[in-house]
């Protein structure tokens, strides 16, 4: 009888421990959670997270308890360094976790398996339960290795001396390279400047490239140059030497324009318009071969070109190849009658032999033209500026139009007519407009009182180089 008694105490006291133990807990056991089972990982919602993002993730599965911890390893390894879990799992049941993750923009995207470990050691892993992608930015789908365009960057230092430093980049602009530091320093107050950049002309077939510009005064000026390689993963080799002097204009001329292009034999060619110092009479159009030193005067004077009326019209800034080097097409003026008159000349290789100008564009009264580029496919991109006037033919402002001329279909037989164009937007002042790679138009603002390249844009990346964007968004004569 008494050993049954001892029984049922003992009973009653076990009973009354176990309640015990599940409400208070016991020392080194959690205070509610799992017990102590198999732990497995079955899903996780959301399944992906996009670079550079955070996000709350349920792990859900069995065996969880309260001190769970979570790690995303990449599938296969035990790499857990990718993706951050930020402070410890909230634990909502024995089969539900919460956790905050954090990535960013060199976060690996590719799967990751989900593991959560219990206080008692035990772990649990799911496989590919999870995914990193890519962030999308505005060079996805753009990116490109092949340099396509020149810039300069360069800032006053309180009226001290400025530096430039000369930059490559991609078509897209998603890749950029430093070619060459201090390309040029000058004083301010000396008016020492860059006038431009000339567009790049690749050989791609041997991956050589050249960029050229304008260094100095307005008084003496000269055209400098850096030679590169690049190859198939963009990697640029420029010239150990550094920039060098292409050409100086003979004396009391001055540079006022010049293109480049490397031509079949690998040699550079540059096609260069000098004006005289001091503005006046004796403008020269020339090829010049870097290489071999030589200079080809094609036209020169104040009377080059006449028109079927025997109106004499001068060469201008302004000057371009055409893709295969055979052509080359600038702007001329006839500034002998009331109103100037503008139009766009064409000078064409035959055997080996530079032939005579010919007018291609019917004569325009009454506006300025400019020409901003040549495209690789023979398009003209240019540029009219024509005053606005009142009611009361007071002239209140200047209206800037964009336009483009197929000059293959353009001739001495079939000349063309310039469009209307499209105006471009009145904030753009002073800029220098040129194709990109890719086919649209860039706009460079360079400023309100000196003819730096400030600004370089395209129509992907914004800012390049820390420079200030001014894109028209307009592909040809159309607005996107």
């Amino acid at each position: 009888m008494k050993t049954m008694k001892k029984i049922i105490t003992l009973s009653i006291a076990a009973m009354l421990l176990a309640a015990l133990g599940t409400n208070i807990g016991f020392a080194g056991k959690p205070g509610g959670g799992g017990k102590g089972g198999k732990v497995t990982v079955e899903l996780a919602t959301p399944n992906s997270v996009i670079q550079t993002n955070e996000e709350d993730v349920t792990i859900v599965g069995t065996g969880f308890d309260n001190g769970s911890s979570v790690r995303f390893l990449v599938t296969g390894t035990t790499d857990d360094t990718q993706i951050e879990v930020v402070g410890p799992a909230t634990f909502i049941s024995s089969t539900e976790l919460k956790v905050h993750i954090k990535t960013n923009g060199s976060t690996a995207t590719v799967d990751y398996d989900v593991e959560v470990q219990a206080t008692s050691g035990r772990k649990g892993k799911g496989t590919t339960l999870f995914k990193v992608q890519q962030v999308e930015t505005a060079c996805s789908g753009f990116e490109s290795k092949e340099p396509s365009i020149a810039f300069l960057t360069g800032a006053d230092t309180n009226g001290e001396i400025e530096t430039k430093d000369l930059y490559l980049s991609s078509e897209s602009g998603c890749d950029q390279y430093l070619l060459a530091e201090d390309v040029v320093q000058y004083m301010p107050e000396g008016r020492i400047w860059i006038k431009m950049v000339t567009w790049l002309r690749l050989s791609v077939r041997d991956n050589v490239g050249v960029v050229t510009w304008i260094g100095g005064s307005e008084t003496t000026n000269s055209i400098m140059g850096l030679l590169f390689e690049f190859d198939s993963n963009g990697n640029i080799f420029p010239d150990p030497a550094g920039p060098s002097q292409f050409y100086a204009p003979p004396e009391g001329l001055y540079n006022w324009h010049a293109d480049v292009r490397i031509n079949a034999n690998g040699e550079i060619e540059l096609v260069i318009y000098d004006r005289p110092k001091p503005y006046g009479t004796g403008r020269q159009l020339s090829v010049y071969n870097v290489n071999t030193s030589t200079r080809d005067l094609l036209l020169s004077g104040n009377c080059p070109i006449t028109d079927d009326t025997a109106d004499c019209y001068e060469v201008m800034q302004g000057i371009y190849w055409n893709r295969y080097g055979d052509e080359i097409y600038f702007r001329v003026k006839n500034s002998f009658t009331t109103n100037d008159k503008w139009s766009v000349a064409r000078i064409s290789l035959l055997n080996g032999v530079w032939g005579p100008p010919e007018l291609v564009m019917i004569p325009e009264a009454l506006i300025s033209l400019e020409i901003q580029d040549v495209s690789l496919d023979g398009v003209m991109l240019y540029q009219l500026y024509s005053s606005v006037t009142n009611k009361r033919g007071k002239i209140t402002g200047e209206r800037r139009t964009l336009g483009t001329l197929d000059l293959a279909v353009c001739g001495v037989l079939n000349p063309c007519s310039l469009s209307e164009g499209t105006d471009l937007p009145a904030l753009i002042k002073f800029h220098f407009i040129a194709w990109t790679a890719n086919g649209s138009v860039l706009v460079v603002n360079s400023g309100q009182n000196n003819n730096f390249i400030q600004e370089y844009s395209n129509p992907y990346t914004g800012t390049v180089g820390g420079l200030r964007i001014d894109d028209t968004g307009y592909e040809f004569d159309t607005a996107k």
